[in-house]
């Protein structure tokens, strides 16, 4: 999965009962279902709890949020967000 789709995901797209999540706007605009290792699992339930904790009546649809409650656009893992 690159950083950019990762990014990009929204809460419907990420199925951690079933481990996999749903990347709509990959490359060449290809839609495909990427499974999960059980640590990967884990950890975006993890950051999910903390995340609606912080944030119980998000502002967006994105599974990850800026600090501002938006989706997060800034920095990715490899630099700046070129969107």
């Amino acid at each position: 999965m690159r950083p950019e789709e990762a990014v990009g995901l929204d809460r419907r797209d990420v199925d951690l009962k079933c481990g996999v999540v749903q990347v709509r706007a990959g490359k060449q605009k290809k839609q495909r279902e990427v499974p999960l290792h059980n640590s990967t699992i884990n950890a975006l339930g993890e950051y999910g709890r903390l995340r609606d904790v912080s944030f119980p009546d998000p502002a967006t649809p994105a599974f990850f949020v800026s600090p501002e409650d938006d989706a997060w656009h800034g920095r990715s893992s490899t630099g700046p967000s070129r969107s």
